[in-house]
């Protein structure tokens, strides 16, 4: 059977076009307007695909499988835009301020699209907090948030899950369709290259910056996350077969993870958190960014991680610099350094929810020398943290309240 499947794609590809519009700094008119061209394509996805396939014998499949997949939330979203009233969303903006012993203040404002003007007030507001905390460098970070109003369900989320939840059932009945035409197969490409912005959109809802009050001056981090393409959210754990995969006879989860990252023989790594809990499955956090103010966020969150899940342990790579006399444990967030006269360290942690732990740190000009490498692997690493152990104070003492 020929371009069934192709309408419905097309129909898709016009609902995630309309949602990639949907950005955290619109305002609510623009927004409001890409979440209803999303809701009503989205839903026009099912009813072209029934028009394709209708009086063939792959109706029955549809009804059979569709179920599967699609939210019933979807088709009465779109109802409601069509015939009721625009979507109504909430948004929350929630200011977090920093320093090394962990989230020392936090400011939220929760705004609807009859209140948006007093955006610019909050921002006054916001200033003058920020000054009363009379540092010299305040780090702050911003982080915004999404719900349908009357409802404690994440909106980015759930879209999300929706998109992905779509493509796959889409996929489905092309299986089983078989309609492998050149259409169909364009268009999945485009549909293919768009969908990984879905996974991310969620991460990018935190902007951190550092304020400077004497200047009255901000400066706007520049920083990168990632998420893993087995990921549809950030909220999804891996599973432990890629650990498994990593370790060695007679290897521990962590030395793997030691050994995985020195392969790249460079201090010029993303630094990385990865976060292991009681069933082995786990959650990667990899970055990048030119502040602390990001590195103090990632230690929280996993600060936060301990506190509401069952953590079992955590692991972390970081560069650290330093003069070549003192160490000033001032970590190098993947940038690289201008400075000849800093030298770099590769320093990976372990600590555990049983308080023990565990530091490697190798010197970065010696990382290409396997006699060297190898001789630190085999005399196995501190059993206290060392050059992390003031960054990762927070980490200890989430793993002692618990």
């Amino acid at each position: 059977m020929k371009d069934l499947m192709y309408p419905a794609y097309q129909k898709f590809y016009s609902a995630i076009c309309a949602l990639e519009k949907f950005d955290k700094e619109n305002d609510f008119f623009d927004n409001i307007s890409s979440l209803d061209k999303f809701f009503s394509e989205y839903r026009n996805v099912t009813f072209v695909l029934q028009k394709s396939i209708a009086h063939t014998k792959y109706m029955s499949v549809y009804d059979e499988i569709m179920p599967k997949y699609l939210n019933h939330w979807f088709v009465e979203k779109r109802n409601m835009i069509s015939k009721v009233k625009p979507f109504d969303y909430i948004k929350i903006i929630k200011i977090s301020v920093y320093c090394p012993n962990g989230e020392i203040g936090v400011m939220d404002r929760k705004f609807t699209i009859e209140d948006e003007e007093n955006y610019s007030l909050f921002s006054d507001e916001i200033r003058n907090w920020l000054m009363s905390f009379k540092n010299e460098t305040v780090c702050f970070s911003v982080n915004f948030s999404f719900y349908e109003n009357n409802s404690d369900e994440e909106l980015i989320s759930k879209l999300n899950d929706g998109v992905y939840a779509m493509n796959e059932f889409l996929y489905a009945m092309q299986c089983e369709i078989k309609d492998k035409s050149s259409l169909c197969e364009r268009i999945r490409k485009k549909i293919k290259k768009k969908l990984p912005r879905f996974k991310i959109k969620g991460l990018f809802m935190n902007v951190d910056y550092e304020y400077y009050p004497q200047k009255k001056y901000f400066r706007k981090a520049t920083q990168i996350d990632t998420l893993f393409e087995e990921k549809t959210n950030k909220n999804q754990r891996l599973e432990d077969t890629k650990l498994k995969q990593l370790i060695m006879p007679g290897e521990n989860y962590f030395k793997a993870f030691v050994k995985t990252n020195l392969i790249f023989q460079t201090t010029q790594l993303m630094p990385t958190i990865w976060v292991v809990y009681n069933d082995d499955t786990f959650d990667i956090k990899l970055f990048r960014s030119d502040t602390k103010t990001t590195f103090y966020r990632k230690i929280n969150d996993t600060v936060k991680d301990i506190e509401n899940s069952n953590v079992k342990e955590i692991y972390s790579m970081f560069a650290y610099s330093s003069d070549n006399l003192n160490i000033d444990n001032k970590a190098n967030f993947g940038e690289k350094l201008v400075s000849n006269d800093l030298k770099e360290y590769l320093v990976f942690i372990k600590i555990d929810r049983d308080l023990n732990q565990e530091e490697y740190v190798f010197e970065g000009d010696q990382l290409k020398d396997y006699k060297y490498i190898s001789k630190l692997l085999q005399q196995g690493p501190k059993t206290k943290l060392d050059y992390a152990a003031s960054d990762f104070q927070p980490v200890l003492k989430a793993f002692e309240a618990k």
